[in-house]
């Protein structure tokens, strides 16, 4: 540089006179210095330039790598060099090549053909394009965001190519995490809830939808007090407040109210959600349906009890015999000191008429308590119905009709015919008296085949399997819901103190329990009852007869939208739930207003509706009604009357089968089976009874 600065003073001397000369030379010498001065400086600033450069380069979050014209490995950055897991620039970029799989994000393999590299040496640009880098020697995945561009001359020629890396693979990964909580979220059976400091909905899983029926697009937003009966409103504001102080509500059962307006029972934990700052900005709420488990639960603790009333009683039947025996005794041999004294033989004859009503009142007792002496054999059902009946009809009454419909196939029981026909009468007196002005008695038999979501069955009452069943059927009074509770426990009647002791109906639960079986009753008041013996075969003809299958090749795939009616809100969860599982979109309605109501909003392809309901209208006249609002409907019906009671109260035009209560899901789904079978045009509409 300064040669360069003397050549050009020398330059500028040659243009000027020799007596300028002098002049000319010092500013000459200070022009030359100025300009190297301003050189330098210009070389340091460079300098320092391409060192910041260079430190910029290294310390860029992101990898840089630059390919030359030939596709070797130029440079590339320590981001670089670490993103692709290697050394640093030496390496070459054909090793890089041969080293990595390349994967599309969602897990395509990449031909080289196709790598930001080749294309961008074809002159394309390639903007932030997610790859999986799948090292060969190490099997280590790296989720990275490429960028290519082509680097022309100033003729326009491609020279080189610069590619970018961002390594996403942590981010990748939390979002990888992220949707598959959501996925577990969204899939639980439980409902996942979230919501503001105010009640208000931020979240809505799946299992929301099922257990409380409605969509999440009817809930984001909405206050989370849709789903509080009136009574409990204020309930929410306790929660509410207890998560503003940074409390958690754990297992706290309650109530709620599904969109279709019938209750649930539900167990639900509430914990505070907080913010980066700690600061509390809503809940999340965990509520799970228990309203099955509530009901088992119901059913266990009255099988316990009436087990626990069985064992009390027995005891003191026991002691009671005892204690008659010894009367008993002692007043026959009183009588033989009193031969001759009428007067007093008298009275020694009324003690034992009494101390004898005492001893058969000991028996039932002993029965209800499982603990009468029973002799079970092989024997005919039929057979021991009709032999029942030739007795009992002449003392029930000629205002009671008496209407057998006894199923001749099927297989012999296993019991004590005395003791079923002592049970059978017990049941057809008390149909009697439900009747005082009269009306009918159908009792019919069947097989029935038991399987593990059997209520008895959950209970421990029963196992798996087939019985014959004997049920009683009554055109009476009914029962409520409340007497239903108790009907089983000794001494409990309705009946006048002159016309019972309330051990009738503890006899039969007794000897069914007793022969290896249960007893179930169904009642609605204003339409009867149907008390139903579940009975073991005999062991030979149990065998013989055909064994509960696995009923998953019966699976029906349903679709449209199935509407379910029934009062009795535990049966209703149940059904739909079964529906749901068959494919349907199910709604249940607990009364044919809301049946009715539905049917205005949208069409339904199928209806399952219990026949006797509140409310003044039963199910086939619900039916009638659906059918002029819409004709091509398919029906299921539901009772816990058989059909030939059902046809005793002349409810003859069923158009669909007939589902008993409780019903399993193999009858379920047989049903779905037989009505979609059917043509659902009106002209195709025939009796079933």
């Amino acid at each position: 540089m300064i040669q360069a600065l003397s050549v050009l003073a020398v330059s500028l001397l040659t243009h000027f006179s020799p007596s300028m000369v002098g002049l000319s030379a010092v500013v000459a010498g200070a022009v030359v210095l100025w300009v190297g001065r301003q050189l330098l400086r210009q070389e340091r600033e460079i300098d320092e330039a391409g060192r910041r450069s260079d430190v910029i380069f290294e310390q860029l979050s992101e990898g840089v790598v630059l390919i030359d014209h030939v596709r070797n490995l130029a440079t590339m950055n320590k981001a670089a060099a670490r993103i692709l897991g290697v050394s640093g620039p030496a390496v070459a970029h054909s090793e890089l090549r041969r080293g990595y799989e390349v994967l599309s994000s969602e897990g395509r393999p990449l031909p080289e053909s196709e790598w930001p590299s080749s294309l961008a040496a074809k002159g394309r640009y390639v903007r932030s394009l997610e790859l999986q880098l799948i090292r060969k020697s190490h099997g280590d995945v790296r989720y990275v965001e490429v960028s290519s561009s082509p680097i022309h001359n100033h003729k326009g020629v491609s020279t080189s190519t610069l590619l970018t890396y961002r390594d996403i693979t942590e981010a990748r990964r939390a979002a990888l995490a992220r949707e598959r909580l959501a996925s577990i979220v969204d899939s639980s059976d439980d409902a996942i809830i979230g919501k503001d400091v105010d009640g208000i909905v931020t979240s809505w899983n799946r299992g929301a939808e099922k257990v409380f029926g409605y969509s999440a697009e009817e809930m984001l937003g909405r206050s989370i007090r849709i789903l509080i009966p009136e009574g409990l409103v204020s309930e929410e504001d306790d929660i509410l407040s207890r998560i503003r102080s940074g409390e958690t509500v754990e297992h706290m059962e309650t109530e709620r109210r599904r969109k279709d307006g019938s209750l649930i029972q539900v167990s639900a934990t509430i914990s505070p959600i907080r913010d980066s700052f700690g600061n509390i900005i809503g809940a999340s709420k965990i509520a799970r349906d228990i309203t099955e488990r509530r009901r088992l639960e119901r059913q266990l603790r009255q099988s316990r009890k009436l087990e626990a009333l069985g064992q009390l009683t027995g005891g003191v039947a026991h002691d009671f015999n005892n204690l008659l025996g010894i009367i008993l005794g002692n007043l026959e041999l009183l009588g033989e000191m009193l031969e001759g004294n009428e007067a007093a033989l008298g009275r020694v004859r009324s003690v034992e008429r009494a101390a004898g009503r005492g001893a058969s009142l000991a028996r039932r007792m002993l029965a209800f308590s499982s603990r009468e002496e029973l002799s079970p054999a092989r024997a005919t059902l039929s057979d021991l119905v009709n032999s029942t009946l030739e007795l009992a009809t002449r003392a029930l009454g000629p205002e009671i009709d008496i209407i057998p419909s006894l199923d001749e196939t099927t297989p012999p029981v296993f019991v004590d015919s005395a003791a079923l026909q002592n049970a059978l009468l017990n049941l057809l007196v008390n149909a009697r008296d439900a009747m005082p002005k009269g009306g009918s008695i159908t009792i019919t038999t069947h097989v029935a085949h038991l399987d593990d979501a059997y209520p008895p069955v959950v209970a421990g009452e029963l196992k798996a399997g087939s019985y014959a069943c004997l049920s009683v059927s009554d055109t009476g009074h009914g029962m409520s819901a409340e007497v239903l509770e108790h009907v089983f426990e000794p001494f409990f009647t309705t009946k006048s103190r002159d016309k019972g002791t309330g051990l009738g109906l503890a006899m039969v639960y007794g000897f069914a329990r007793q022969s290896g079986g249960t007893v179930r009753i169904y009642s609605e008041p204003g339409y009867g009852t149907t008390v139903s013996l579940y009975l073991p075969l005999s062991d030979d003809d149990a065998q013989a007869y055909p064994q509960l299958e696995d009923s998953s090749d019966d699976i029906v795939i349903g679709n449209g939208v199935a509407l379910v009616v029934d009062d009795e809100s535990d049966l209703l969860e149940v059904a739909v739930s079964y529906l749901r599982a068959l494919g349907y979109s199910a709604v249940g309605v607990s009364g044919p207003a809301q049946a009715l109501e539905m049917l205005t909003r949208q069409k339904v392809d199928l209806v399952i509706t219990d026949i006797i309901m509140p409310g003044g209208m039963n199910g086939v006249e619900l039916i009638e009604k659906l059918r002029q609002m819409q004709c091509d409907i398919r029906v299921v019906y539901c009772s816990g009357f058989p059909a030939d009671a059902l046809a005793e109260r002349r409810m003859l035009h069923l158009d669909g089968p007939l589902l008993h209560k409780p019903y399993q899901r193999r009858e379920f789904i047989a049903a779905i089976r037989k009505v979609r079978a059917q043509s659902p045009s009106a002209e195709m509409r025939a009796p079933l009874l």
